[in-house]
């Protein structure tokens, strides 16, 4: 338990030291240390010193004067992804048969935009998996690839597979968004509206379905659900969060 609470708090990754409550193994979520070791407590410590790099804030309520501009410590994009693809394949080396740092690893493909070995990474990933969890996230993760090279049948298929293991807000979204890819905005408008009313400050929800309105041709209707947003979470900024959205922005002002 207090391993997830460490991703909970935005511990993304796993260690490669069976020392820390963070490592992961092949046999279970973590071996070794029950407790917090020094090095997970230095890791979230730097980590809530680091200046966010997003934020659904205006730029003008946040002072990030004392934190840490995160390139400093971390080092470029392309840096942060060597040493995250370096750090999966060590514990591949160790532990080859963990489900979990086959998707690690294909996380990394993924940032890289390396989309085919991503795949690939996720079908050893899914050959591993042993608990619902783990099978929820192959199912989930071949969704998101599947949508990003544009085959949608086949994203549709898995994202349903991993509904049907957990109902999670993020999947009932990944599958709005793959109507969308399929132009069937039906399907894409009620999965939202259904995610919009258990969630009113989803921003990604938001802006997916505001999409589908505008490409049905309601415009009206897709500034109201921006308006909705910003109605929800007073601290929204829909000019930061919706960069592209301007004239919708401008619109809201009218409905």
């Amino acid at each position: 338990a207090l391993h997830e609470i460490g991703h909970a708090l935005g511990i993304l990754g796993h260690s490669d030291n069976p020392n820390d409550l963070m490592y992961m193994s092949d046999k279970d979520v973590f071996t070794g240390a029950n407790n917090i070791s020094v090095r997970d407590m230095n890791t979230v410590k730097l980590l809530y010193d680091m200046a966010p790099d997003l934020t659904d804030k205006p730029i003008d309520v946040n002072n990030f004067s004392n934190e840490i501009y995160s390139p400093i410590i971390l080092g470029a994009r392309k840096k942060v992804n060597m040493g995250a693809y370096d750090k999966a394949v060590n514990y591949l080396k160790q532990a080859p048969n963990s489900a979990n740092g086959w998707i690690d690893l294909a996380g990394v493909y993924f940032d890289a935009q390396e989309y085919e070995k991503a795949i690939r990474a996720i079908i050893q990933a899914d050959k591993y998996a042993r608990t619902v969890n783990e099978q929820y996230l192959c199912y989930y993760n071949f969704g998101i690839l599947y949508n990003e090279t544009g085959d949608y049948e086949k994203a549709l298929s898995y994202v349903k597979q991993a509904s049907e293991l957990d109902k999670t807000p993020a999947s009932n979204i990944l599958l709005a968004r793959i109507h969308y890819g399929l132009n069937d905005m039906t399907s894409a408008r009620l999965i939202l509206e259904q995610v919009l009313q258990v969630y009113p400050d989803s921003i990604e929800a938001a802006d997916i379905l505001s999409s589908v309105y505008l490409r049905e041709g309601h415009f009206f209707k897709a500034a109201k659900v921006l308006k909705e947003l910003k109605q929800n979470n007073e601290t929204i900024d829909l000019k930061q969060s919706f960069p592209n959205k301007k004239l919708l922005i401008f619109l809201t002002n009218f409905v």
